[in-house]
């Protein structure tokens, strides 16, 4: 289910255990190594990702890193798009060897690179 409606959910799960965050100044690049993925995140993105370290309320969420929960709600579901979150799409995707077997985007002979950038209004 899409993270538009934070009522409609009880937890905000944490980012996937096999990803990594590199720091790039005061912001960061999320690396998922497995979809040969570097996600360049700004520093308000970097501050989500560092924050989903477990499974949350959203409620608490927004306690440790402040701004609206409308804002955190978009930022969460961009996370959840982009497969970043340890959802049961995203271990569903990893049974089937979309995470573990030989990483889809080099053996599509392809590299993705994404701009990840959080709305004002959560800074």
């Amino acid at each position: 289910m899409p993270f538009s409606d934070p009522t409609q959910i009880r937890l905000v799960p944490a980012l996937r255990r096999d990803l990594t965050l590199e720091p790039a100044g005061d912001a960061c690049v999320l690396v998922d190594a497995a979809l040969g993925r570097r996600i360049k995140l700004d520093p308000r993105g970097a501050t989500v990702a560092r924050a989903l370290d477990a499974p949350q309320t959203f409620e608490a969420l927004l306690g440790r890193i402040g701004g609206e929960m409308a804002a955190l709600a978009r930022a969460v579901a961009s996370f959840e798009r982009l497969h970043l979150l340890d959802t049961a799409t995203a271990r569903a995707l990893d049974a089937d060897g979309w995470f573990s077997s030989g990483d889809l985007a080099t053996a599509q002979g392809r590299r993705f690179h994404y701009l990840a950038r959080i709305g004002d209004s959560l800074r």
